[in-house]
C-alpha cells in the first residue's frame, strides 16, 4: 500500500521580515501522512527552516508513547518534554543539554539521532544570524523607550521647580514672622523714661534766689 505523498504548504510569516523589508516564507511540512518513523525523519531531512519539535513529537506518537512515560523512561520531567517537542528552548537548559535530552529521546524510540541534531543545529544557527534585524528593531524601540522616559523626567522636574515656585510665591511671610515684627514694632513706639540730671534741682534753686 502507497504511502499518502508528502504533503507541503506555503506559510507567511509576518513577525519576521526579511532584509529587504518582505515577508519571510515558510514551508511547513505536513505530518498527517508520516506514518512511519522513517518517513518522518526523511521529512525532516529534507525540510527548510524547521525544527525538529514536532517531529520528535510525531515519531513518539507514532511509537504509542505518552508524554509521561517518555519522561519516566529518559529521566525528564513532563514539562520538558513538552517544551522539547514545542521546540521551547528558553525553557530549557543550555543546548549542549538539550543535544543530551534530543539522544536519549531517539535512544527511548530506537531511531537514529543524526538528523534530528543535525537540525537542531541548523535551526540553531539560523537564529544566531536571522535576528540581527530583530535587535536592530529591539534598539530601536528600547532608544524610543529611553527617550520617552527621559522626556517625561524633564517633564516632571519642570513641573516640580514650578510647584515650588507657586508655593513659596503663594507665602504670607508678613502672616509668618507676624509675632516677631509685631513685636519690633510695638518695642520701637515706647518711649524711654527722661532720667533727671543730678544738677538740675540745684540750678534752678539757685536761680530761684
Amino acid at each position: 500500500m502507497n504511502q499518502p505523498a508528502l504533503k507541503q504548504q506555503e506559510l507567511t510569516n509576518s513577525d519576521q521580515p526579511s532584509e529587504l523589508g518582505e515577508e519571510k516564507k515558510v514551508e511547513v511540512v505536513s505530518l498527517s501522512g508520516l506514518k512511519t518513523p522513517e518517513k518522518v525523519i526523511d521529512a525532516l531531512k529534507n525540510a527548510e527552516g524547521e525544527k525538529p519539535g514536532r517531529f520528535m513529537k510525531q515519531l513518539r506518537e507514532l511509537d504509542g508513547m505518552s508524554v509521561s512515560q517518555m519522561a519516566t523512561d529518559i529521566g525528564l520531567s513532563a514539562n520538558q518534554i513538552v517544551a522539547l517537542e514545542s521546540d521551547d528552548y528558553e525553557n530549557l537548559p543550555a543546548p549542549i543539554y538539550v543535544k543530551g535530552f534530543i539522544k536519549r529521546y531517539c535512544a527511548a524510540l530506537g531511531v537514529s539521532h543524526d538528523v534530528i541534531l543535525d537540525v537542531y543545529d541548523r535551526a540553531g544557527k539560523a537564529e544566531e544570524l536571522s535576528p540581527v534585524l530583530n535587535r536592530v528593531s529591539i534598539k530601536k524601540k528600547m532608544h524610543s523607550d529611553a527617550e520617552i522616559m527621559r522626556w517625561v523626567g524633564y517633564a516632571l522636574a519642570i513641573a516640580f521647580a514650578a510647584l515650588v515656585i507657586i508655593w513659596l510665591q503663594s507665602l504670607d511671610f508678613e502672616n509668618l514672622f507676624g509675632g516677631n515684627t509685631q513685636g519690633i514694632t510695638q518695642s520701637s513706639d515706647l518711649s524711654l523714661p527722661v532720667l533727671e540730671q543730678p544738677g538740675a534741682d540745684m540750678a534752678e534753686q539757685e536761680a530761684a534766689k
